[in-house]
């Protein structure tokens, strides 16, 4: 593997291995395609600008970004830290890129699955979600919160719980729960 040409493309490369991120952009939760590639280089723009403008005063700041983002955007709740993870790998490898670390950048990014930026290599969507749900159309306060929107695309959710979820037989798989959430297995174990 060479040297990416910049960070944005280190970033890209990470974001590509980052399960819950493609888990979500599969399962639909992007939107369209294009909204979808839309959202995953607006995700990469925020990351890069912030590096480059120092924005991220400590790598809580990445975090919360990283995981608002899949929230709001992905419609995804990230419950198994993969969100700080990642916050921590991208502090750390922005430190090599910025102090010529080379070897040690490249070493990382030779160890990863996928060495494809996300941006060129996008993840397929392989389900539409169904926002038309029964449950939905007649009883808009069903949680007590008193959300009337709970109805479109924008609101339908992921719970990802990645690791921190052992389950019996294969471990992969994914559900509802009782709330209605789709909880989605990494098939990994630690």
């Amino acid at each position: 593997m060479s040297l990416p040409e910049n960070f944005r493309s280190v970033v890209g490369i990470v974001l590509n291995n980052w399960t819950a991120l493609k888990l979500s952009i599969s399962h639909g939760y992007g939107g369209t395609p294009m909204e979808t590639n839309a959202k995953v280089q607006d995700l990469i723009n925020m990351i890069d600008e912030g590096f480059a403008t120092n924005s991220f005063e400590d790598w809580g700041d990445l975090c919360d970004l990283l995981s608002d983002y899949m929230d709001q955007v992905f419609h995804t709740l990230i419950e198994d830290n993969s969100d700080e993870e990642l916050g921590t790998k991208l502090q750390e490898l922005y430190y090599q890129w910025s102090n010529a670390k080379h070897n040690d950048l490249l070493d990382y990014l030779s160890s990863l699955p996928i060495q494809e930026s996300i941006e060129r290599a996008p993840p397929q969507i392989n389900a539409q979600p169904n926002y038309n749900n029964d449950d939905d159309s007649d009883d808009d306060d069903d949680d007590g919160g008193g959300d009337s929107s709970s109805k479109g695309a924008g609101n339908s959710r992921t719970l990802y719980q990645g690791n921190n979820s052992h389950s019996s037989g294969n471990g992969g798989g994914s559900g509802v729960d009782a709330d209605g959430w789709q909880v989605c297995h990494n098939r990994r174990h630690r």
